[in-house]
């Protein structure tokens, strides 16, 4: 069975992992990152230093995925649709990288900001 684990990171230093945390990283086979661009690529980075400080190399892997452009136009009553939208967009590409990409027995996690 495929299992799912959100891991919270806290504020992105690898000295701050809870205790708790470290043995959720160590326990998972496939890490799924959403790629935002340039302008923050600092924040995939920083998955990635938690990753090499904490888990031992070649026992897991990294999925990137370019996250879904969000209508920033939008204003008003548009505002909430274009979440919405946005939001869907997100699920999908979850959805297809779980199935895609985690195999049947295998733990991915997601790392979150916060413990």
């Amino acid at each position: 069975m495929r299992t799912i684990h959100v891991i919270g990171i806290g504020a992105g230093d690898p000295e701050q992992l809870t205790l708790q945390a470290v043995r959720a990283l160590r326990g998972t086979d496939v890490f799924f990152v959403l790629d935002k661009g340039e302008a923050k690529s600092d924040l995939v980075r920083l998955r990635r230093d938690m990753l090499e400080a904490h888990v031992p190399e070649g026992t897991y892997r990294v999925v990137e995925a370019r996250d879904p452009e969000r209508d920033r136009s939008a204003g008003g009553a548009a505002y909430s649709p274009a979440v919405g939208d946005w939001r869907s967009a997100r699920a999908g590409i979850y959805e297809r990288l779980i199935a895609e990409e985690l195999g049947e027995d295998e733990t991915g996690a997601f790392l979150v900001w916060g413990d």
